[in-house]
């Protein structure tokens, strides 16, 4: 579409410079100067019948350009960048639960609202991951600025000693003009948590003016689950997931089984549960094969149950997409529930915080670098917190052989999270860089704090 705007605009102005020339006549195509043309008996619009249908087309061309010029010229992430796009953040939720061991609680509360108003298409709403360098702080013109917003959002969340009733105090601000928009303090049984959370996002929707979809009506209805037992149990399977360590794997499965045992139609607990089992199988781990097997069968069952509950989901097709890459080895039916998870892009109305690299890491397996960096713009859009993203882009850097854009991406992951896979990883881009003592540093650093060691961490520490 490109090439051909190129061509339309090019041939548009020969074409309009031959209209002018030349003109009809009875007798044919004569030139517009000769003397034939002061006797030609037509009427203007018979002489340069053209002119009007070269105007015409211009202007259709143009409506065309006006239509498409997003998906001709813009990235994935253009059609979210609109004019009328509201940019606003929520500051990390500050926790008042008696009960020390909750201390993940508002961080995790904080998490479920950044997705909730994630749903709502005009905001642009700031990761989880990046605010949380912000807890604990006063709102100010500053932070705002940093984050590149115009609203802030912050309060209190407060899950009581016996964890069956919950408190979340939550302001919206223009931290600029200083005029406080609303707020609110919401006092219920931890069963309404998820509901609280949406009437607060449909709230902060009303006063600055959004007029909600009925898909974003949809989206902001009802809870993933009504057991408040379960839902504390799946926020502190969530914190202890995103800790990203080994043990920490082990505890997020035990939590996770016991919110599905709460409630057995609990989605995303049992999604969440099915990719921390496949995680868990990778060849790094170094389970045995009992081990293995026994999850296989898990894996399985909590995706059957995940599909019946909600068979449109993108999540539960990339978890199927990884399990098939993980315990299968079967690329090709990876590759199907890639594009089956891409088709349905169900992440405008859920946004992602599992496994959408999946997709990344699926295409540069089979070397097509090209359809992994399309990819890679859509994680961006639908999941932008996603500190495995920048994995993704570390790799793709790494077979383009733009090792110093691989080495910032390893860099920006290691900013945000010091974790032992971050360091391998920067210490793999240094060393292709030539860039030997520091990769030594990172990869011994990393070597020494984990409890396993992939063959790959063994190659390059030895190199």
């Amino acid at each position: 579409m490109q090439v051909a705007l190129v061509f339309l605009l090019i041939g548009f102005h020969i074409a309009l410079i031959l209209a002018w020339a030349y003109e009809l006549s009875p007798d044919g195509v004569i030139r517009t100067d000769s003397e034939e043309s002061g006797e030609n008996p037509y009427t203007p619009s018979q002489k340069r019948p053209l002119i009007n249908l070269l105007i015409i087309g211009a202007l259709v061309v143009f409506v065309i350009f006006l239509i498409a010029k997003n998906n001709l010229f813009g990235s994935a992430e253009v059609e979210f960048s609109t004019p009328n796009s509201i940019p606003i953040a929520i500051l990390p939720l500050i926790n008042l639960s008696e009960d020390k061991e909750m201390g993940h609680f508002a961080n995790q509360v904080t998490n479920d609202m950044v997705n909730d108003l994630a749903k709502v298409r005009p905001f642009e709403v700031t990761p989880f991951l990046t605010v949380y360098a912000y807890q604990n702080q006063s709102i100010n013109k500053v932070i705002a600025e940093e984050l590149g917003v115009t609203y802030l959002m912050h309060g209190t969340a407060r899950a009581y000693a016996d964890q069956d009733s919950i408190m979340l105090n939550v302001e919206l601000v223009n931290p600029f003009s200083g005029k406080r928009i609303c707020g609110e303090a919401y006092h219920d049984l931890m069963d309404r948590a998820g509901e609280i959370q949406k009437t607060i996002v449909k709230e902060v929707a009303k006063r600055l003016g959004v007029d909600l979809s009925n898909d974003e009506k949809n989206s902001l209805q009802g809870a993933s689950t009504g057991n408040g037992k379960a839902y504390t149990k799946f926020l502190e399977a969530r914190h202890e997931f995103l800790s990203l360590e080994i043990n920490s794997f082990k505890k997020s499965i035990i939590l996770l089984e016991e919110a599905v045992a709460l409630d057995p139609n609990y989605k995303d607990a049992h999604i969440l549960l099915a990719w921390v089992l496949t995680l868990h199988g990778w060849p790094a781990f170094k389970a045995d094969d009992a081990t293995l097997k026994t999850y296989k069968d898990r894996i399985e069952r909590h995706l059957q149950i995940a599909t019946k509950l909600d068979p449109l989901s993108s999540d539960i097709h990339l978890v199927k997409a990884n399990y098939a890459l993980t315990y299968q080895d079967d690329l090709k039916k990876a590759e199907r529930m890639v594009e089956r998870a891409l088709e349905l892009n169900s992440w405008p109305e859920l946004p992602t915080s599992l496994c959408i690299c999946t997709a990344v890491t699926q295409n540069v397996i089979k070397g097509n670098l090209s359809r992994a960096k399309e990819i890679a713009h859509v994680a961006k859009r639908v999941d932008p917190g996603n500190i495995f993203i920048l994995v993704d882009e570390l790799f793709i850097s790494l077979l383009e052989g733009d090792y110093e854009k691989a080495a910032e991406s390893a860099d920006r992951a290691l900013n945000l999270m010091d974790k032992p896979i971050f360091r391998y990883q920067a210490g793999w881009v240094y060393f292709h860089q030539g860039r030997y003592r520091e990769a030594l540093n990172k990869i011994s650093l990393a070597y020494a704090n984990e409890p396993y060691t992939p063959a790959t961490v063994l190659a390059y520490l030895s190199n």
